[in-house]
């Protein structure tokens, strides 16, 4: 095994989870070999390589994250095409998997390492943030590397809008998308099944800004509602002041949002990539072995929605005057 491992390029390996000990940030190793991230979900081609050899020893490779930083800077450097942004259960994973449909083109859709180091700030105090982004970025190039020969999209959890200001230091020129839905149909898709960011205190409440009294507030939808609502407004924002973004309304359909997308980025689908999108957009986008059916709407918006709706009525007025 040792042998095997010493003649495995630093190109075969990827930062692939976080360690605190002792309050001190690891990162452990994930050796792909010749793997690519072409599943519809990250985590299901690192499924796939942990089935490897070099993956299933009871030894672990962990290093320092200075290592990241060090070891990134010895690859040819290369930027994303683009970062998807998205409020959540509004056609994001459906977005990513048509993109994905060409072997030409890399989504690396909600990495949980690259969600690790945005949070690690709220987690451990000592840490500082400028290094966790430049730390960011060194692992955004680490594990894309695999995509040297086509373009690499990356689609974030939803919560990291509000990292909107680091990311945009950290890419001054790559396009922004920014996903969103009418909240009513979201916050129905949640009380079917709630993601982390609908669910109080999963994920840190200070990254959305929220106060504990806030909180106290709250009830779980009333939570989600806030949730959405914030989203929506630091996307207005971001979409009156950055010229680099690209908003795009679920509601619009996969085909209307892909044709925009193309424009935007000056990407011309090929034939055989639009009909493979035409057929994957007839399945559900979380479960493939679906025909996919849409949610109804409700038929009576709650007091506590109304804003919500104001907002998101709001936004999509600038997103078409935007066109």
């Amino acid at each position: 095994m040792e042998n095997e491992q010493q003649q495995s390029k630093l190109e075969d390996w990827i930062p692939y989870k976080l360690i605190i000990e002792k309050e001190v940030p690891l990162v452990q190793w994930l050796y792909t070999g010749d793997g690519l991230f072409n599943d519809p979900f990250f985590e299901d081609s690192i499924s796939k390589c942990k089935s490897h050899p070099f993956n299933s020893s009871s030894y672990k490779c962990v290093s320092s994250l200075e290592s990241i930083v060090e070891w990134a800077n010895l690859l040819p450097p290369k930027n994303p095409t683009a970062f998807i942004f998205h409020i959540s259960r509004c056609g994001s994973t459906l977005l990513s998997q048509l993109i994905g449909l060409d072997e030409n083109y890399t989504v690396l859709a909600e990495v949980p390492f690259f969600d690790a180091l945005l949070r690690l700030p709220y987690q451990l105090k000592s840490i500082d943030k400028d290094y966790c982004e430049q730390v960011l970025k060194a692992s955004i190039l680490m594990i894309g590397k695999g995509s040297s020969t086509s373009r690499l999209f990356i689609k974030t959890d939803s919560w990291h809008l509000f990292f909107y200001d680091a990311l945009r230091n950290l890419y001054p020129t790559t396009p922004f998308v920014l996903l969103y839905r009418s909240p009513d149909e979201v916050l129905l898709s949640h009380q079917k099944f709630r993601g982390m960011q609908a669910v109080p205190r999963v994920i840190e409440p200070a990254v959305f800004g929220f106060t504990e009294k806030e909180m106290q507030k709250l009830s779980l939808d009333e939570y989600a509602v806030s949730v959405l609502e914030k989203y929506m407004l630091l996307m207005e924002v971001i979409m009156k002041k950055d010229k680099q973004t690209i908003a795009l309304n679920y509601n619009q359909g996969a085909t209307t949002m892909m044709t925009q997308l193309g424009e935007s980025l000056n990407i011309n689908w090929t034939e055989t990539h639009l009909l493979l999108m035409e057929e994957r957009g007839r399945f559900h986008s979380k479960f493939p072995e679906k025909t996919f059916a849409k949610d109804l709407k409700p038929t009576v918006i709650p007091d506590y929605l109304q804003n919500a709706m104001l907002v998101y009525e709001r936004l999509d007025k600038e997103r078409i005057a935007f066109l």
